[in-house]
């Protein structure tokens, strides 16, 4: 498990450094075991600050990471090692290096020798399909064989949490679903903790165990997907009918708890509220028996909730993400 206590970060400005930048102010939150948690907020948020500060790349102002009960500082690279790190993009790889010799590079300086790298280096490659590329520079492969390599490099020394920062950042959609996939694998499989951060909203609601909005530097709130789509709108059912409904139907479908009914030009829409859970799901059903009994004529029927991305746009103002 990986604690934040009251994490700060601020760099000084001006001449006298009498004027400062704050990147992260006072943050704290706890990444469980086995979890995958999401850290997301715009451009200049704070997260990949936030990142560096808990693979001990810059030094926080303030407050402390500690992973379990022991407080990580600087010099302890050693229980640093328990860390793995995907910065943004395909910066963790050296172009100028074969996929294989990045491998033995990061293994080295996490203190693997040689001879213990080389099967783990091997079963990585094969796991993520790039044997193939064993002896391929890293400049040469593609911009997804990078991301793939480069959470290869972060694996190599077998950590127990992996911070993984804007992993589908420029890719294709087939290679951001392979990242997917394998962040998924990490978990499902090996157990691992991952804090994830990033602007794509899919990847958070598919991937994503909890999430922690951030905003200027403030973590705004924590909470399950679930929760957060809760805060601004209800899961609805919108029944789609042609026609006009009879006043008798009308009125029968009003008195079904958590129903409305919209008239349109050329049809008419009736919403129930999905956010009672089965009690829900069964009024769906009860209005779908009242309609096909009058013999209206339905068109569609679909389910319609507030989408994390929804939530992120109305919690941080950010309507370019």
């Amino acid at each position: 498990m990986v604690e934040l206590r009251e994490i700060s970060k601020r760099y000084a400005r001006g001449v006298l450094h009498r004027r400062a930048t704050h990147a992260v102010r006072g943050l704290s939150l706890k990444i469980r075991a086995g979890e995958v948690f999401g850290l997301l907020g715009p451009n200049g948020a704070g997260k990949t600050t936030t990142v560096k500060m808990i693979c001990g790349l810059i030094r926080p102002t303030s407050g402390d990471v500690r992973l379990g009960a022991a407080r990580l500082s600087p010099r302890q690279a050693r229980r640093r090692r328990l860390l793995g790190a995907v910065l943004e993009g395909n910066r963790n790889v050296y172009w100028n290096l074969t996929a294989w010799e990045n491998l033995l590079y990061y293994a080295r300086l996490r203190g693997l020798s040689r001879r213990k790298v080389a099967p783990r280096g091997r079963a990585l490659l094969e796991r993520f399909n790039l044997s193939p590329k064993r002896t391929s520079l890293a400049g040469m492969l593609s911009r997804g064989m990078q991301q793939k390599l480069a959470v290869c490099c972060a694996l190599i020394a077998d950590p127990s949490i992996l911070l993984v920062d804007e992993p589908t950042l420029g890719l294709d959609v087939a290679s951001a679903r392979t990242i997917e996939s394998v962040l998924s694998g990490l978990v499902e499989e090996d157990g691992r903790s991952v804090l994830l951060t990033t602007h794509n909203m899919k990847l958070a609601e598919s991937l994503c165990h909890r999430v922690g909005i951030i905003r200027d530097g403030r973590l705004l709130r924590v909470g399950t997907v679930r929760e957060f789509r809760g805060l601004f709108g209800r899961p609805l059912c919108h029944i789609e009918c042609a026609g006009a409904l009879s006043p008798e139907i009308r009125a029968g479908l009003a008195g079904q708890p958590g129903t409305t009914v919209e008239a349109g030009d050329d049809a008419v829409r009736v919403s129930v509220d999905l956010s009672a859970g089965d009690e829900a799901t069964d009024r769906v059903y009860a209005v779908l028996r009242m309609l096909e009994e009058a013999g209206v004529q339905l068109l569609s029927v679909r389910r319609e909730e507030p989408s994390l991305e929804d939530v992120f746009v109305r919690m941080t103002g950010d309507d370019e993400t």
